[in-house]
C-alpha cells in the first residue's frame, strides 16, 4: 500500500526521538521514548502520565508498552500486549483503564481480538472479542461510560460499514452497523448515548489522501 508506506515514513520522521514535555507556551525536548514507533496509541491517564503502546519502527511491529511521567519527564516500560499492533486504538475509560482494539499486526492481517490496559497493575488483559477484524477505525467514549467503535478498513482493505459498542460493565462488545461505508475522519459523543460521526473516504476514494466528498456525510446515531 504506497500511501500506508508514505505515512509510515512521515510518523517514523516525527517519532523516532522528538518526544517532548509541553511547558507554559513551548515545548520542551525530553528524553526518547524507549523505542522507535509509527502508527502507535498515546493516551492520557486518569493520573496525567501518558501511555504509549505498539506502533511499528518500519519494520517490525511492537506489543511493547511505556508510560510517560510529566513529573519525572521519562519513559519507562509497562506490561506488553498479548497482540503485536499499529493502527489501533487506545481509549481513557471512566474507571481509568484503556482498551485497546484492533490494528494489523502484519501489512495485511488485522486483529479481531481486543485487551484492557489497567493502569493499577500496569498489565494488559485479553477482553471479549469484537466481531470484525479492523484497522484505522476510531474509537471513542461516550457519555454513558461506554466506547464506540468505528468502521475503518478490513483485512483486504474494504472500508467497513460496521461499528461496535464495548461496554465496561461487562466487558462485551456489541455490533451495530451504519447505512454506508466510509473511513471515518472523526468521531465525538454528543449526548448521554449519541455519537456524530464525521466521514472522509469513501470507497472510491480510499487511495487518495486528501479527496474527500464534496458535502461530508455526518451521522448520528443512538446507541
Amino acid at each position: 500500500m504506497p500511501i500506508l508506506l508514505t505515512l509510515a515514513i512521515v510518523g517514523l520522521m516525527g517519532t523516532v526521538s522528538d518526544a517532548h514535555a509541553q511547558g507554559p507556551g513551548e515545548f520542551k525536548r525530553t528524553p526518547s521514548l524507549l523505542s522507535t514507533r509509527s502508527f502507535h496509541t498515546a493516551t492520557t491517564l486518569a493520573a496525567g502520565r501518558v501511555l504509549v503502546a505498539g506502533g511499528t519502527d518500519g519494520t517490525f511491529v511492537h506489543r511493547s508498552a511505556e508510560i510517560y511521567d510529566p513529573a519525572t519527564g521519562d519513559f519507562t516500560d509497562t506490561g506488553e500486549m498479548a497482540q503485536f499492533r499499529f493502527g489501533h486504538t487506545a481509549t481513557l475509560m471512566n474507571d481509568g483503564r484503556v482498551p485497546v482494539t484492533g490494528g494489523p499486526k502484519h501489512q495485511d492481517r488485522f486483529i479481531a481480538e481486543a485487551e484492557i490496559y489497567d493502569p493499577s497493575t500496569g498489565e494488559f488483559a485479553m477482553t471479549a472479542p469484537p466481531s470484525s477484524a479492523r484497522a484505522y477505525h476510531t474509537s471513542t467514549l461516550l457519555q454513558n461510560g461506554k466506547v464506540l467503535i468505528v468502521e475503518g478498513l478490513s483485512n483486504h482493505f474494504e472500508i467497513l460499514s460496521s461499528a461496535e459498542l464495548f461496554d465496561p460493565a461487562t466487558a462485551t462488545l456489541l455490533a451495530t452497523r451504519f447505512r454506508w461505508p466510509f473511513l471515518v475522519q472523526g468521531c465525538v459523543g454528543l449526548g448521554i448515548e449519541q455519537a456524530g460521526v464525521l466521514s472522509g473516504q469513501t470507497r472510491e476514494t480510499r487511495h487518495a489522501v486528501k479527496k474527500f466528498p464534496e458535502k461530508p456525510m455526518i451521522e448520528s446515531r443512538d446507541m
